[in-house]
């Protein structure tokens, strides 16, 4: 009688040629000197004419200052 050998499962893990390129995009953007970039100045120049922060609470004004840099970051 013979008997069957399972042989074990081979699993291949592929190991990342670079750092996850999110930690990259981060640094990046932590980095980005908005308080000098003229055109992003021009854009929160706008922002601020517009009225889009007058009587909102301190909180509210960082996230939109926030979503500002990061739609401009990403343009």
């Amino acid at each position: 009688m013979s008997t069957l050998e399972e042989e074990p499962a081979h699993t291949v893990v592929a190991e990342p040629s670079e750092p996850p390129a999110s930690d990259s995009v981060v640094e990046q953007f932590a980095a980005y000197p908005f308080a000098t970039d003229e055109e992003y100045q021009q854009g929160l120049a706008g922002i601020l004419a517009s009225g889009a922060l007058e009587g909102r609470p301190e909180e509210e004004r960082t996230e939109i200052l926030l979503r500002s840099q990061v739609f401009y970051f990403n343009r």
